[in-house]
């Protein structure tokens, strides 16, 4: 899953350390359609990859506490927004054209704690 984001430090005290976070994704389904079809079977697989590409966000806050250089522990709360968005365009034979269009919005909080293990120091 591709992700692109931008961590904010907001506060350090210390070793206590307080982040705003936003990252954008994109969800790309490996689908390998099988069976008898009709149609060319790479194109409906190139359908189906279309209508299941999903897009998100995810905006958090995160509170990140380094016990030494190597290993820090985060706490984070957010949320991640998915959506979805799908047109398709058919022409038949008989000259007639139909045109299907879908989308769907989800949006949930979660929490995340996180341990961190960093391993530059160990390797220089």
């Amino acid at each position: 899953m591709p992700r692109l984001g931008y961590r904010m430090l907001v506060k350090s005290i210390s070793r206590i350390n307080t982040y705003n976070q936003i990252e954008g994704y994109i969800i790309l389904p490996m689908i390998k359609g099988k069976g008898e079809f009709e149609e060319d079977v790479d194109d409906i697989d190139e359908e189906i990859k279309d209508a299941l590409t999903l897009m998100g966000i995810k905006v958090s806050h995160a509170v990140e506490y380094e016990f030494n250089n190597q290993l820090s522990l985060t706490g984070s709360f957010g949320l991640n927004w998915i959506y979805w968005d799908f047109t398709q365009d058919k022409d038949n034979d008989l000259g007639e054209s139909s045109k299907v269009e879908l989308s769907a919005n989800l949006s949930y909080t979660y929490t995340m704690l996180t341990l961190h293990f960093k391993l530059d120091d160990i390797i220089k």
